[in-house]
């Protein structure tokens, strides 16, 4: 694993959080955490190693995934941002993929379900339609997955 996967995990940070404190592409991040190239301008290498506060040697550097333990591991999982609403509270809490979750809640495809757990305020039809996939009333299903409020 590349030091830019390994730090990332250490520093509990999700690709997207890293790329905002870098201001290094999602996509560029994901593909030098799959191999160094060299062709990448030392500019993006200085970035990242200063948004993870660690040495570019630390960074190039190829670490063995066994290092990792399980607390050094994202809160949340993969690429899921924080919960923003009782339908991502409930996408994570229940381990779901982005297709399971358009399944459930009868809508046409991933990137819809994306949108609507991107969404500060939750469909009220689309609770109903998950509280009813669960057989809980909707009252009980926004119990089941309070959105917990973070302070700035």
């Amino acid at each position: 694993m590349t030091g830019i996967r390994y730090y990332r995990k250490k520093n509990k940070l999700a690709v997207y959080e890293l790329s905002e404190l870098s201001h290094v592409s999602k996509a560029t991040i994901h593909s030098l955490e799959e191999t160094i190239n060299p062709a990448t301008s030392l500019s993006i290498y200085l970035r990242l190693s200063g948004a993870l506060n660690v040495t570019l040697d630390e960074l190039l550097d190829d670490y063995d995934p066994a290092q990792l333990g399980d607390g050094d591991r994202h809160a949340y999982g993969g690429r899921q941002k924080p919960a923003r609403n009782p339908i991502a509270v409930y996408r994570q809490d229940e381990n779901l993929s982005l297709q399971q979750l358009a399944g459930r809640m009868g809508v046409g495809s991933r990137e819809w379900a994306r949108r609507v757990c991107d969404e500060k305020i939750a469909s009220p039809k689309l609770l109903r339609r998950l509280a009813e996939y669960e057989g809980v009333s909707e009252d009980e299903f926004l119990r089941r997955y309070p959105v917990e409020e973070v302070c700035a």
